[in-house]
Formats: C-alpha cells, sequence, structure tokens
C-alpha cells in the first residue's frame, strides 16, 4: 500500500503516524501550499481594492441601468474571487463565511437595500456573540 511517498502495510503506516502524533486523516487531506504566496498575497489586495472601488462607484454615481447591472455583476465576481482566494490562503470555513457576510452587507449597503444603521441593527440581532435573553 502506498499514500502519498509512504510504502507499508496498512498496520505499518498506522503505527509510523501513530508514534509520531501525527494524524492519517490531515496527511491524506493536506491542502497543497501556495506556489508563490507573495503573488497571492498581492493578487488579493489588488481584489479587495477593486472591490471598494466598485461599491464606491455604486453608492457615489448615478449610473444607467445597463451600467449599474455591468457593475453590480463585476462587484459579485470581485467578492467571489476574494473569497476564493481567502479560504485557499487560510482554509478556514468560518473565516470564508465571515468574509462573505461582510462583503454583502457592504454591498447591500452601496446599493441601497440597507442603511449602515440598518445592517449594523441585523448584525447584532444574529450575532453568535450576543448572550440569549431568558
Amino acid at each position: 500500500m502506498k499514500i502519498g511517498q509512504i510504502e507499508g502495510t496498512p498496520e505499518e503506516i498506522k503505527g509510523l503516524f501513530d508514534n509520531n502524533g501525527l494524524n492519517l486523516a490531515q496527511y491524506i487531506n493536506a491542502n497543497q501550499a501556495i506556489p508563490n504566496p507573495k503573488k497571492h498575497g498581492i493578487f488579493l489586495t489588488i481584489i479587495i481594492i477593486a472591490f471598494v472601488i466598485l461599491n464606491c462607484c455604486l453608492w457615489i454615481f448615478d449610473c444607467p441601468d445597463a451600467v449599474k447591472k455591468i457593475l453590480i455583476v463585476l462587484d459579485f465576481t470581485t467578492l467571489a474571487i476574494a473569497i476564493f482566494l481567502i479560504h485557499q490562503k487560510y482554509d478556514k470555513y468560518v473565516l470564508s463565511g465571515f468574509s462573505i457576510l461582510i462583503g454583502m452587507t457592504i454591498m447591500s449597503i452601496c446599493l441601497g437595500y440597507l442603511t449602515p444603521k440598518e445592517a449594523i441593527k441585523k448584525i447584532e440581532d444574529k450575532s453568535p456573540l450576543k448572550e440569549k435573553e431568558k
């Protein structure tokens, strides 16, 4: 039996991991390292800046409907790419979910669906950190 670069019987492989305090499941499901973390970070920064600029354009400028629709599609695209890069770098579902929540809240405010005050109130109401009143 061969797992990655390790070869042996199932008992030998399990013993190797157990004796060294390693988790075989983590080794099998290990994510590939980012080949160039510096470029990854620069690209993530550029995408986040593009997301902010698009939201500022949607919030400040009164665009025709066709242009507004294109900006909204680009806004969703930049948010999706940013979430993908964040998840690829940190591999944490909680962080990815929190990033989606924040991104969608920013988009809702910039598109006029929510006011900043309403957004803060909704986030406070849904906060898992808030103690439950009895």
